[in-house]
């Protein structure tokens, strides 16, 4: 686990947000896809949960399949951010952009609320 001290001063340093523990990352998951199954998009492949790795920009030992490949544009990032321990939720639409929405993220409104979803108090 991240210390979550490190994380607030990083993302949170004027502490007007929070940081959210979610204790059961695979019912968001499911919740997260019953709420796309509601979209006028297309989803490839459902949510993905993945560990980030921080390797980016460094030699791969093994040889890649495309589909593979296409996975480092989203679970990569640079030694340099090690510290932060990221889990990322991975949603691939599919379709041209100006088709699905003008955004650079895609806004979920689970409308309810999350009992496995937590705020951190201050510590």
């Amino acid at each position: 686990m991240a210390d979550v001290n490190f994380l607030r001063t990083k993302f949170d340093p004027c502490g007007r947000g929070g940081i959210v523990k979610i204790t059961n990352p695979e019912q968001l998951a499911v919740d997260i896809c019953s709420f796309l199954e509601t979209q006028p998009f297309k989803v490839a492949g459902g949510v993905e949960g993945c560990f980030v790795a921080y390797n980016k920009g460094q030699k791969l030992d093994v040889k890649l399949n495309p589909v593979e490949s296409t996975g480092l544009s989203y679970n990569q990032k640079p030694k340099d951010f090690e510290a932060e321990m990221e889990f990322r939720y991975v949603v691939l639409i599919m379709g041209l952009p100006s088709e699905r929405f003008n955004e650079c993220y895609l806004n979920v409104d689970l409308g309810k609320p999350l009992t496995y979803a937590h705020l951190l108090k201050m510590e």
